[in-house]
């Protein structure tokens, strides 16, 4: 039997729609490739990054077209 092949989507920032790559903390900028739920500052502040701006998507600057 031959195996389905699922493609994870690609997450998009809430506040931009641009992709996003990786985490980083909207507290103290920390930067992880994994979702770390026990961060420092607390795993929900480990929030996707914006490839556009490079911030966590919870205070992404970039501008919306």
């Amino acid at each position: 039997m031959k195996k389905k092949v699922i493609k994870k989507q690609p997450h998009m920032c809430k506040k931009c729609g641009e992709v996003t790559n990786g985490f980083r903390c909207d507290i103290c900028g920390a930067e992880s490739l994994k979702h770390s739920v026990s961060h420092a500052c607390g795993g929900e502040h480990c929030v996707p990054k914006c490839t556009g701006c490079g911030e966590a998507e919870t205070i992404c600057d970039c501008e919306i077209i």
